[in-house]
C-alpha cells in the first residue's frame, strides 16, 4: 500500500500537467488596470472578452473584443483581435505580417525554449527564452500550470551591461503583465500599474495579488476614484523641496498620526511616526529617481501627495 501511494504521489505532477485547459473559452474575460497618475488614485480598466468562434485563414480562431473604459465610466474605444490555440500553444493574429504569431506554449517544461520572437531594442543581441521552472497553482477546484521564464539582453544600452528579464505565464490566463505579452529588450519605466486585475470564465475566477491586497473581491470592472479624499496640502502642512534630490521634509503645525511612503506601483515602502507639532526629514537618497507618494494621516485628515525624486 505504501509503495502504491508513493508511486501515485510521484506521478501526480505528470497527471496534473496532462490535464490541459481550454484557452479563451467563449465568454472568458480579462480585466487589466488602467491607472492615471495624480495626487489621488484613479483606476479604470481595459476589458478583453471572448465573443465568438471564427475561422481565419482556414484555421479555427476566437474573436476577442477589447474595450477601454475611462475614469468617468464611459467607453473610450473598442477594438478587436484574433487568437487561436493549437495543442497548448496560443497564437495571436498579427496584421502586420498577416499571420498568426506564437505568444504562449503551455506544453513546455523546465529547460525548454519558448520559440517566439523578441523585440530587440537597445542591445547587441538577446538569448532565447528559457523556462526556468514550472509549478502548479490551485484556483478554486482547478489546477493550473505556471511557467517561470527568462531571457537576457546582452550589452543593454539602457544600463550598460547585460540585463535579464523574467516573467510568468499561467495556463488559461497568460501573462499578468499584458494580455498579449510580447517579450522585448526595452526597459520600461511603468509609473502606473497596468497589469491584470482578474480573469473570469465559467470554471474559475482568478484575482491577482495586486487587486486582492487593495480592493479585495470587489467586482473586476470597478472604477476606483479617490478624488473625494483631500489631495491639496492643508495650510498647516508643508512638504519641501518637491522635486527633491535626496531629502524631503514634512512640517506640520498640527499633530499627525503617521506618514506612509509608497512607490508609484502602490507598494508601501516605509512608515514614519510624526507626533505633536511634527517636523521630519526623510532620507530617500537610496531610492531610484522617479515618482513616489506620501500618504499623510491625522485624526482629521487623510490625503495623498505625489513627490518626485530627481
Amino acid at each position: 500500500m505504501r509503495t502504491r501511494l508513493l508511486s501515485w504521489l510521484v506521478c501526480l505532477p505528470l497527471w496534473l500537467s496532462a490535464q490541459t485547459k481550454e484557452w479563451a473559452p467563449i465568454g472568458a474575460k480579462w480585466y487589466y488596470n488602467w491607472q492615471e497618475l495624480d495626487f489621488y488614485e484613479l483606476h479604470s480598466y481595459i476589458e478583453y472578452i471572448v465573443v465568438k468562434d471564427t475561422i481565419v485563414q482556414n484555421l479555427p480562431a476566437k474573436f476577442v473584443l477589447k474595450k477601454a473604459v475611462n475614469y468617468n465610466g464611459n467607453i473610450e474605444n473598442e477594438t478587436s483581435l484574433l487568437i487561436r490555440e493549437d495543442n497548448q500553444k496560443v497564437f495571436w493574429f498579427n496584421q502586420n505580417n498577416n499571420s498568426f504569431s506564437l505568444i504562449y506554449d503551455f506544453s513546455l517544461e523546465k529547460g525548454d525554449t519558448l520559440m517566439t520572437p523578441i523585440e530587440i531594442v537597445g542591445c547587441d543581441s538577446v538569448s532565447p527564452i528559457i523556462v526556468d521552472s514550472v509549478t502548479f497553482i490551485k484556483v478554486g477546484n482547478t489546477i493550473l500550470k505556471k511557467q517561470y521564464l527568462s531571457y537576457t539582453a546582452y550589452n543593454s544600452h539602457f544600463i550598460g551591461r547585460d540585463y535579464t528579464f523574467t516573467y510568468e505565464l499561467i495556463e488559461k490566463i497568460g501573462s499578468e503583465f499584458d494580455f498579449l505579452y510580447i517579450p522585448s529588450t526595452l526597459i520600461e519605466d511603468r509609473f502606473a500599474y497596468s497589469g491584470l486585475r482578474c480573469y473570469i470564465d465559467q470554471e474559475i475566477t482568478y484575482h491577482t495579488l495586486w487587486w486582492l491586497e487593495r480592493f479585495g473581491t470587489a467586482s473586476c470592472d470597478t472604477i476606483i476614484n479617490t478624488s473625494i479624499i483631500k489631495h491639496s496640502l492643508p495650510v498647516e502642512i508643508k512638504v519641501f523641496p518637491n522635486p527633491f534630490e535626496s531629502f524631503v521634509t514634512i512640517v506640520s503645525q498640527q499633530p499627525l498620526n503617521q506618514i506612509d511612503l509608497y512607490s508609484v506601483m502602490g507598494h508601501k515602502i516605509n512608515s514614519y511616526p510624526c507626533y505633536k507639532q511634527c517636523k521630519i526629514t526623510l532620507n530617500l537618497s537610496a531610492y531610484n529617481s522617479g515618482i513616489y507618494f506620501l500618504q499623510i494621516y491625522s485624526n482629521t485628515i487623510n490625503f495623498k501627495l505625489k513627490i518626485l525624486k530627481k
